[in-house]
């Protein structure tokens, strides 16, 4: 019976275990993946800004705003 538990203990800290790192893996996937989206918004914004010049002339908050106002 001492066998019984200890193989059910063992299983029970395995599926835990399976899921935490899961779990953690899924966080730090979603976490690069909104830095890539805020990267591309980013540059998205900048090409915009830029209306083909190489610099663009004055960007700030308020042009910021005017781009994102749509969301």
């Amino acid at each position: 019976m001492n066998v019984e538990i200890k193989i059910r203990n063992e299983f029970v800290s395995d599926i835990r275990n399976i899921i935490t790192t899961t779990k953690s893996n899924a966080v730090r996937s979603i976490d690069f993946e909104r830095v890539i989206m805020y990267w591309k918004l980013g540059e998205r914004i900048l090409v915009e800004g830029q209306q083909g010049k190489e610099r663009a002339e004055s960007w700030n908050v308020k042009s910021i705003r005017v781009y994102t106002s749509v969301y």
